[in-house]
């Protein structure tokens, strides 16, 4: 594909290995390895939009299963034996009406050596039923 050519003539691309009785084909994306210098990086985005039209979304998930466990999604950084390990940020846009970040499910949980919650304006914490807020230290 030319590097000139215009995004009007782009089509969708799908790349799927499809099965009837087994496992469905795997898809990696992957940059490529170096061994002395930095390892490539890959991004999946959609485009930028000009004017008043709207970007596009980007999706990240497993599909849905009838009788079996569905897939799981994870999403995390690479460890360093010697140097930095990597972060993961997930952030929402700013606007005249800012993006918000929701984090869902029928158990959620959050841990860490050190865990922080923050708001500039207002933090609020709402349980159908109990709330415990504790230490391992007994200080709360």
């Amino acid at each position: 594909m030319s590097e000139s050519m215009e995004s009007s003539e782009l089509s969708d691309v799908r790349l799927a290995g499809s099965s009837q009785g087994g496992a469905g084909g795997d898809l990696l994306l992957s940059g490529g390895a170096s061994e002395l210098g930095a390892s490539g990086s890959v991004s999946v985005r959609t485009a930028s939009a000009d004017g008043e039209s709207v970007s596009g979304t980007v999706t990240v998930g497993s599909g849905k299963t009838v009788q079996g466990a569905s897939g799981s999604v994870s999403i995390s950084s690479g460890d360093s034996v010697e140097g930095e390990a990597g972060s993961v940020s997930i952030a929402a846009g700013k606007g005249a009406v800012d993006g918000s970040v929701t984090v869902s499910g029928a158990s959620v949980s959050v841990g860490g050596e050190s865990v922080s919650v923050s708001a500039s304006d207002k933090a609020t914490i709402t349980s159908v039923s109990d709330i415990d807020i504790s230490s391992s230290s007994g200080d709360a």
